[in-house]
């Protein structure tokens, strides 16, 4: 079975993208075989990272509703025995943004973090958005720059560091990846950005506002990072996708046109 693609997102609003006319996330619908599903499917919202505060949980309700799906539960930060039932059987997981140590320890406290990585080797959806990426990655920090003690080591199942809306520099995730050290990789999403990290490795930004992505490194250098970059106005470019490989510097990378 090939797993289904992680999106990461540094916002909310690519939830309600439309593209050609169709939600964006229309792709949740298909993977999960909504239309023909007996009993229908179940969709989690994890919001520990921002205190479970109900705004946030009706945005994902309302994404939820604009590709048919209609069967949701909020999963607090100290799940009871039928929240964690259903999230054991959830098809479509979203980990909400807010306090990425604060969501992590809620996770491991009640042995959410294991469930997470059985959803997705069970084939379901897992979506992260702003701290929520961060916990798909390989590590996560709280403030601006990582303090002592970060990045804290989290899901890993993205094989980066994920940072989200930072400054253009990105100087917290390249101090991150710098600190976890080589080959640690790290990819930048900046606000309104997202991508798709698909089951062969390879990294496929999402949304017309995105056409490519930057790797940065020279010789010597401890912080390879990879981000997106706007697409400039007016130009008409191939969309692309980044896969495994290596590089002159012997670091993996390889870049693929969208075929």
């Amino acid at each position: 079975m090939t797993l289904p693609p992680l999106l990461l997102l540094a916002d909310s609003a690519p939830l309600f993208w439309r593209v050609e006319g169709r939600p964006f996330l229309d792709y949740v619908r298909v993977l999960t075989g909504a239309e023909l599903r007996v009993p229908q499917v179940k969709a989690a919202y994890l919001g520990a990272s921002n205190g479970g505060q109900p705004e946030f949980y009706d945005l994902f309700v309302a994404a939820m509703e604009g590709i048919g799906l209609t069967r949701c539960r909020s999963i607090p930060a100290a799940p009871s025995g039928e929240d964690l039932a259903w999230l054991q059987e959830a098809d479509v997981i979203l980990l909400a943004g807010g306090d990425p140590r604060v969501g992590w320890d809620a996770f491991q406290a009640h042995g959410v973090d294991a469930l997470l990585r059985e959803r997705h080797q069970a084939g379901a959806v897992l979506m992260g958005v702003s701290a929520g990426a961060m916990h798909l990655g390989l590590g996560a920090w709280c403030d601006d720059l990582p303090v002592e003690g970060e990045p804290f080591p989290t899901l890993g199942l993205v094989p980066y560091l994920i940072g989200v809306h930072e400054p253009p520099e990105w100087p917290g995730l390249k101090l991150a990846v710098r600190r976890m050290g080589l080959p640690t990789r790290g990819l930048g999403i900046p606000r309104g950005g997202g991508v798709l990290l698909h089951a062969d490795g390879s990294v496929e930004p999402c949304g017309s506002r995105w056409w490519t992505s930057r790797w940065t490194w020279r010789t010597g250098c401890t912080n390879p990072c990879c981000c997106l970059q706007p697409r400039r106005t007016g130009a008409s470019l191939p969309r692309r996708r980044w896969t495994g490989g290596r590089s002159s510097s012997g670091l993996p990378f390889k870049e693929r046109r969208w075929r």
